[in-house]
């Protein structure tokens, strides 16, 4: 089943993804990148969600829910970024 997470070009690397290195000079993931995925998951599960609802109005619900997520998760990216 095709949703946000596993669709069409899910094996490419998004384009906001960055590392940091430690102070022993490893990598390791940006934690914003990791709330930013938390919170695509939930939007995922409230559009995974939809189908099953039967009463229109609780679909819309659960899409606008969804949609608030998504911007939850840009937000956070973008709130990571350093201000140039």
């Amino acid at each position: 089943m095709w949703s946000i997470l596993n669709g069409p070009g899910s094996e490419i690397r998004p384009s906001f993804y960055r590392q940091r290195g430690n102070n022993k000079g490893g990598v390791m993931a940006d934690p914003a990148f990791n709330k930013h995925k938390e919170y695509s998951r939930y939007a995922a599960h409230c559009l995974g969600l939809t189908p099953a609802v039967t009463d229109q109005e609780d679909r819309v619900i659960n899409r606008e829910m969804a949609a608030e997520w998504l911007k939850l998760a840009d937000d956070i990216i973008a709130l990571s970024m350093p201000i140039k």
